[in-house]
């Protein structure tokens, strides 16, 4: 068949095609545009590689960009779902015999699934993936190409946006970039126009491995989501930071909840360093920059060093005076731009490691004398900083408690200049003042007044909290009237439809119904399938009956027969509970609960350190209490989440791997037991913690016990029996079996007390009061030494180590 009947059968010649440019005029798009792009990535890759790509062109349509890259010297493979588009792009390519390019026939789906690592360099998919999205979904879309991001080495994808007046535009996410937020690295590199609406589509580069900015792409050696190691907001704040080097690049999302502050940060940052009259003092120089609709970067030199807030935690930590003293100059030389840092905090002073200390975070330079937790008062993170620095033991309690601030806790010259703080207003001070306050000798004239932070700040919060309160009440004033309004609105259909029954009744005379109501079927209906143990393999599962009664529309409790544990059926999939996770939990309770989590944390490194070796892996610790706690007692630790993209702990390395309530979330037993015997060194030890199915927990409230929460958030509910026979099936051995009650989990508070307890929890989430975070804090801080003194009497009226006790713990030692 001739090339121009190839081209007459096409269902639409959507891109030019390849060698003619007689037929430019029928293509739907242009593509130079885009192909000026891709092919500058292609040339940068290429000469990072050292060799020629392998590239892979999904949705290739006919051709024109699988060519061209081959032109250039890559591999390509081209598919294409239309055997109309794969015959022309055959024929082109016999036509050019000297390319290394194939097409084929097929599903995008089908060609991702089997895909291999390191089969491809370069993935191309333009303007294809959101047909994919409309048939699959948006969460399966996303789960695909979540499997792509550790495949390959760069994907470039342009997106279809909701905003486009076409059938499919409701199936999309409502941002453009959320299917492929698994990648470490992704950024809009441009936007294109298209034939069907006057909305530019964006084109995103995607790596797990490099980034692209300033024209040149550059790999980098670690990414993270966390601006430092008390971060706990990172994995919600849309931020990633990325080393490579001696450059540094910082990519922040500017959508979500925090996507307004994310903006305001990095638009400061590049006003800051890109000003003329900073030029050869100690800042960074800034290499690049963008800012876009939905994301933004800068790029700037990295100044190599250890945080503040990481010495203050090691062996030897800095010298406070010494810290203060590098400060006060940089603090000083701000004001006199007119310049003030709103966030003076331990994790935002680098020790660069020639040896300078130097204040950080340009993006929370300002204009404003203002501090972005206090701004009642500017000079209460100097006091906080303060004490820090001379209490470092402290630095994990945040926020911190303000009734202990005392000036008279800290020695000479800081008590001296602090008690004088406080008793004079804000508006007398300046950095220039408190420098050379902090120089003078005497002493002499030091007040002897120690008013806490306490009652400094009391009236101030008073008025903030006061002020939150005033702000709820006028938004249910405003629900109350709209509800008002809706009853109005409901009565009046009621009356017109009143009006029209008598019409009804007379058409249903005249046209009787031929339908007829069919019984409605019940889950219960039918015997129940056998469904055999996940975790034994060796039992079946018969229906769950405990001492509450349990019903839910979907999902059934069943009871293995053989080792007693109970399991979800049917088996919530992947994509379930990332929707459950995503919208059906609160993670502000882990934030407000933080020093509780982590003293819980600290115990448990006592009850394991016989058991732990010299690296260990948090497996699934979510804000990484554990690794905080045991990096304080010496230990290398890493907390690793296999839910967040980007992270790699490293194969066959880590002595012990403790996964704390983790087991009981997973839906795939075999998946998860096999991920951490890949994580351990061989020989290597883990040690499970889960909720103890045989406890008096379970045996007397049933599904109703704190900890069970079935059927989505605790799929299992194990036994030490079903436990231990699931690890040896994956070859551990010297299996120990012990049982613990926990703060958040005991006889006292959960059993005895039940009922009061949960009235207590309750308040934490006391809807309208929740929203103000100091009244979430109090109640957390509360709930937290009430529960701990109740774990005190529950522990001193049960024994040690009893199979009653509500958490089920297991050490076992991978066989090498």
């Amino acid at each position: 068949m001739t090339l121009k009947l190839l081209v007459e059968a096409l269902p639409e010649a959507y891109q030019p095609i390849y060698g003619h440019p007689e037929f430019d005029t029928q293509a739907s798009r242009p593509c130079q545009d885009r192909l000026q792009l891709i092919s500058l990535i292609h040339d940068q890759l290429t000469i990072r590689l050292g060799r020629p790509l392998k590239v892979l062109d999904l949705g290739c349509a006919q051709g024109y960009f699988s060519l061209h890259l081959a032109e250039r010297g890559a591999t390509v493979i081209g598919i294409d779902r239309l055997k109309a588009n794969i015959e022309l792009c055959q024929h082109l390519a016999a036509a050019h015999s000297g390319l290394s390019v194939q097409f084929r026939v097929g599903s995008i789906e089908d060609t991702l699934e089997r895909l291999e690592p390191h089969e491809a360099d370069l993935v191309l998919g333009l303007s294809v993936l959101h047909h994919l999205c409309a048939e699959k979904g948006a969460d399966t879309t996303r789960s695909m190409l979540k499997a792509l991001s550790n495949k390959i080495k760069i994907g470039l994808f342009e997106v279809a946006v909701k905003e486009e007046p076409v059938t499919w535009a409701s199936a999309q996410p409502e941002t453009p970039d959320w299917l492929y937020q698994d990648f470490a690295f992704l950024a809009c590199v441009g936007e294109f126009n298209t034939h069907l609406s006057e909305h530019k589509r964006p084109l995103y580069f995607a790596s797990n491995t490099c980034w692209f900015a300033c024209n040149t792409i550059t790999h980098f050696q670690h990414w993270t989501p966390l601006a430092h190691e008390l971060d706990r907001l990172g994995h919600d704040r849309g931020r990633r930071y990325f080393e490579s080097g001696s450059q540094l690049m910082k990519l922040f999302r500017f959508h979500g909840k925090h996507g307004e502050w994310n903006r305001k940060e990095l638009e400061r940052e590049i006003a800051f360093l890109s000003r003329a009259d900073i030029a050869g003092l100690r800042y960074p120089k800034i290499l690049g920059y963008k800012l876009g609709k939905h994301e933004g970067w800068v790029l700037r030199e990295r100044i190599p060093g250890q945080l503040l807030s990481t010495a203050l935690l090691g062996d030897q930590p800095p010298d406070p005076g010494t810290v203060v003293e590098a400060l006060l100059p940089q603090l000083c030389e701000l004001e006199l731009r007119n310049l003030f840092h709103e966030d003076l905090r331990a994790w935002n002073v680098l020790l660069s490691t020639d040896g300078r200390i130097i204040l950080i975070d340009y993006g929370s330079i300002t204009s404003e004398r203002t501090d972005r937790e206090y701004p009642q008062d500017w000079r209460i993170p100097l006091l906080i900083l303060l004490h820090r620095l001379y209490h470092p033991s402290n630095l994990l309690v945040w926020p911190p408690r303000l009734e202990e601030l005392q000036p008279t806790q800290l020695p000479e010259p800081a008590a001296r200049v602090v008690r004088k703080l406080w008793n004079t207003p804000a508006d007398a001070w300046n950095w220039a003042k408190f420098a050379q306050e902090w120089a003078r000798d005497d002493i002499a004239h030091a007040l002897t007044s120690s008013r806490s932070l306490k009652e400094n700040l009391h009236s101030a919060l008073i008025e903030s909290t006061t002020q939150e309160i005033q702000l709820i009440k006028t938004r249910l004033s405003d629900l109350e009237t709209e509800v008002t309004a809706t009853r109005n609105r409901l009565r009046k259909w009621d009356q017109r439809l009143a009006a029209l029954k008598p019409a009804f009744r007379l058409l249903n005379t005249v046209f009787p119904s031929r339908i007829r109501t069919q019984p409605a079927l019940s889950m219960d209906d039918g015997p129940l399938q056998a469904v055999l143990c996940p975790v034994c393999k060796q039992g079946t599962g018969q229906l769950y009956i405990g001492p509450d009664t349990f019903s839910h529309p979907v999902y059934k409790l069943l009871q293995c027969n053989a080792c007693c544990s109970i399991f979800s059926n049917p088996m919530p999939s992947d994509s379930q509970l990332a929707e459950l996770y995503r919208h059906a939990f609160d993670y502000r309770w882990y934030r407000d609960h933080y020093d509780a989590k982590l003293k819980d944390c600290r115990q448990r490194v006592e009850e394991y350190r016989p058991l732990l070796g010299k690296r260990i892996l948090d497996f699934g610790g979510g804000m990484g209490y554990l690794s905080t706690a045991l990096k304080e007692t010496g230990f290398d630790s890493l907390t690793y989440d296999p839910y967040v993209p980007g992270q790699s702990p490293g194969k066959n390395e880590w002595n012990t791997v403790i996964a704390l309530h983790v087991l009981e979330h997973s839906n795939n037993l075999e998946r998860t037991l096999s991920e951490i015997k890949s994580l351990l060194a061989p020989g290597g030890r883990i040690i499970l913690a889960v909720p103890n199915r045989a406890g008096e927990g379970y045996r007397t409230m049933g599904m109703n016990w704190v900890w069970a929460q079935p059927p989505l958030v605790h799929i299992f509910h194990f036994t030490a029996q079903g436990l231990k026979t699931l690890l040896e099936r994956h070859g551990f051995m010297d299996i120990e079996i012990r049982y613990q009650d926990r703060w958040d989990a005991n006889r006292f508070c959960d059993i005895e007390q039940a009922a009061l307890f949960r009235q207590k929890d309750a308040l934490w989430s006391l809807q309208p009061f929740n929203r103000i975070a100091t009244y979430r804090r109090w109640i957390a801080r509360r709930n937290a030494r009430l529960r701990f003194a109740g774990l005190t009497v529950a522990q001193t009226n049960q024994p040690p180590n009893d199979d009653t006790l509500a958490e089920l713990q297991v050490s076992a030692v991978l066989h090498s």
